[in-house]
């Protein structure tokens, strides 16, 4: 369940990565053939940009609400982005 969650913020923040000019240049070429098709290039060479994430795990709520997972989750979440070199703004339990 964890490497799920990973995944899909992995692929969020891919997402957001992509620069619009890029989108927009390959939605402009119009179609292609069957043999002009390539591989997109499924992940960006990013290791020359900076990359930050913000983390936020909040389990305690106002009154008696409270869950069990989410703190955990985004340390997990904030150790796995650590390891792709990722600077990781992490905090727990905010109010604001």
């Amino acid at each position: 369940m964890l490497l799920k969650k990973i995944l899909i913020s992995a692929v969020i923040l891919l997402a957001a990565c992509n620069s619009p000019e890029g989108q927009q240049e390959t939605a402009t070429k119009g179609p292609q053939s069957a043999e002009t098709l390539t591989t997109p290039d499924v992940v960006p060479d990013l290791s020359s940009q900076k990359r930050l994430a913000l983390v936020i795990g909040n389990s305690a709520y106002a009154g008696n609400s409270f869950l069990s997972n989410p703190v955990n989750d985004a340390e997990d979440l904030a150790k796995a982005l650590r390891g792709l070199d990722f600077d990781v703004i992490h905090r727990s339990n905010l109010n604001q």
